[in-house]
C-alpha cells in the first residue's frame, strides 16, 4: 500500500449519506485529568499571564476537538476506483481508495480501515491503514487485492477513525467506499471425443458442420475460439477488424444437453463419506477449490458439447430468500464469453444433496444429462442416478464428470482404489470422465 495526494475518479457513493458516528476515547485519554491539574498547579505556582493562558488552553481543548471531529464529519469525502473489476484467480485486482478534505483544518492521524484479500485469497478482511490528510488535499490509498477463488468479493474502504494530536479520543466516521469484484475460474478444455460421446451418437454429420461443411450455411459470424477450423476463417472481416473471425454454421440436428454443477459443500456436511482425505493446509478451503474444479469442468464441457453442434443448457443450485432454485443458462458459442462470466462467479449453495433437490425440479427438461462433481460419496451417486432417471430423456446415456486435483489431499493407495472402485461401479449405468489434476481420463 502506499498513499499520494492527487485526485482520481469518484465513485458512485462518494455522496452516500452519513450513518451515526462514535466517540471514544483511547488509552491515553486517562493522562487528560492529569495534564488538567497539572495546569492548574503550573498556573498557580507561577502565577504569569502565560502560565494562565497554558491552563486555559488545556480546559479549552475539548472544543478544539469538537471543532475537528465536527469539521471531519461535514468535509472528509471517500470514494473508489477500481479500472478493472473482473480478474482470473490469482491475477491482482488494482484499486484506489481516495479520502478528499475540502476544509483548512488538517487531521493528522486518520485511520482507514479497508476490505482487501487475505493472505490466502481465500475471502475478504478489513486492514488498518494509517495516513494524514492536509488542509484542501486529498490522499490516495493504492494496492492490490489477490484471490485465489472464483467469485464476487466486496472491497474497498469501510469507515474513517480520526484521532486528536495527541491520540487520546477516536472519532467514527461510517464512510464506506465499496466495489464489487469478479474473479473467474480457468479456462480449461475436455479432448473432444468423436466416437464416444454419450451426447451426441450421429457425431459424424456434425463434425462435418463444426468444420463448415458445404452443406451449412454461415448464420453469424463470432470470434475465433480454441479448435476452430481454419477453413471457417472469415479473412475479409478478419483483416479488417484485425483479430481472427469465423463463420459460424447452423446446427439443426444437435441434441439438448442439461450440464448439472454440483456446488455443494460436501466437505463440511460429511466430511467422513468422502473418498479422500484433505491435506491439512487445504482442509477449511477444499469446498471452494472442488468448487472451482466443478465450475470450470462444466464450462469446459459446455464449450465440447457446443462444438459438437449441441444445444447446451447449465444448471446450478442457488439460495434465495424462499428457499432453493435451479438456475438455468443457456449457452451458445457466439454468447460464450458471457456465459463464462455469468456462471463463473456461482458461489457454493448451503443445501445438502443438492442432485436430489434438483431431481423433481428439472423432471421437465429434455436432454441428455451431464453431471459434474468432485465428490464419490455414495448418497451423491445415488442423487446423480435419481437426477438422470428424473430426466424426461432416455437416451443417450447421461455421463458423470469427477473432477479432483490429487495435490489437494493426502497421497493413499487405498483411496485411489476407493475412488477407482466407485466410478467403476458408476460406468455401467452412465458414462465416466474423470479430469484428474489437470488431465483427462475416460472411463
Amino acid at each position: 500500500m502506499r498513499r499520494k495526494s492527487l485526485s482520481r475518479r469518484r465513485a458512485a457513493n462518494d455522496a452516500a449519506p452519513r450513518s451515526p458516528l462514535r466517540l471514544v476515547p483511547t488509552g491515553r485519554f486517562a493522562a487528560y485529568p492529569l495534564i488538567v491539574i497539572a495546569g492548574l498547579l503550573f498556573a498557580q505556582s507561577l502565577k504569569l499571564p502565560v502560565s494562565y493562558m497554558v491552563f486555559v488552553f488545556i480546559l479549552l481543548w475539548p472544543v478544539a476537538l469538537a471543532v475537528q471531529f465536527i469539521a471531519a464529519a461535514l468535509f472528509l469525502r471517500v470514494s473508489i476506483d477500481v479500472p478493472e473489476p473482473t480478474a482470473t484467480k490469482h491475477e491482482p485486482i488494482a484499486f484506489c481508495v481516495l479520502i478528499s478534505n475540502s476544509c483548512p483544518i488538517p487531521f493528522p492521524f486518520v485511520e482507514a480501515e479497508v476490505l482487501t484479500s487475505d493472505a490466502r485469497g481465500a475471502k475478504c478482511v478489513p486492514i488498518l491503514l494509517g495516513s494524514s490528510i492536509m488542509p484542501l488535499a486529498a490522499c490516495q490509498l493504492s494496492g492490490n487485492a489477490n484471490f485465489g477463488f472464483r467469485g464476487a468479493y466486496t472491497i474497498g474502504l469501510c469507515r474513517l477513525y480520526v484521532y486528536d494530536c495527541f491520540r487520546m479520543l477516536r472519532f467514527t466516521l461510517n464512510l464506506s467506499a465499496l466495489s464489487e469484484v469478479y474473479i473467474l475460474p480457468r479456462r480449461t478444455s475436455i479432448p473432444e471425443k468423436y466416437t464416444d460421446s454419450s451426447s451426441d451418437p450421429d457425431m459424424s454429420q456434425n463434425v462435418l458442420r463444426r468444420h463448415g461443411s458445404d452443406n451449412t450455411e454461415p448464420s453469424d459470424i463470432r470470434s475465433y475460439l480454441r479448435g476452430d477450423s481454419l477453413k471457417s476463417i472469415h479473412w475479409k472481416l478478419s483483416a479488417k477488424s484485425e483479430e481472427l473471425i469465423v463463420k459460424d454454421y447452423s446446427r439443426s440436428t444437435g441434441r439438448d444437453i442439461l450440464i448439472v454443477a454440483d456446488l455443494e459443500g460436501h466437505y463440511r456436511h460429511n466430511p467422513a463419506a468422502e473418498v479422500r482425505t484433505p491435506a491439512p493446509e487445504y482442509t477449511e478451503v477444499i469446498d471452494q477449490l472442488n468448487s472451482d474444479l466443478v465450475v470450470e469442468s462444466c464450462l469446459a464441457a459446455a464449450e465440447r458439447e457446443l462444438r459438437y453442434g449441441n444445444r447446451v443448457t447449465l444448471c446450478w443450485l442457488s439460495e434465495t430468500p424462499v428457499g432453493p432454485k435451479p438456475n438455468l443458462l443457456p449457452v451458445e458459442l457466439v454468447s460464450f464469453d458471457a456465459a463464462f462470466r455469468s456462471f463463473g462467479t456461482a458461489p457454493l449453495a448451503p443445501y445438502e444433496k443438492q442432485a436430489e433437490l434438483l431431481a423433481p425440479m428439472l423432471a421437465s427438461e429434455d436432454g441428455a444429462v451431464i453431471y459434474v462433481t468432485a465428490s464419490l460419496a455414495p448418497e451423491s451417486i445415488a442423487a446423480f442416478i435419481s437426477l438422470s432417471s428424473a430426466n424426461s430423456s432416455q437416451s443417450p446415456r447421461p455421463e458423470l464428470i469427477y473432477c479432483a486435483d490429487l495435490g489437494l489431499y493426502i497421497d493413499s493407495p487405498d483411496e485411489d482404489a476407493s475412488e477407482n472402485e466407485r466410478l467403476s461401479g458408476i460406468s455401467g449405468s452412465a458414462d465416466v470422465t474423470s479430469v484428474i489434476a489437470g488431465r483427462e481420463v475416460s472411463a
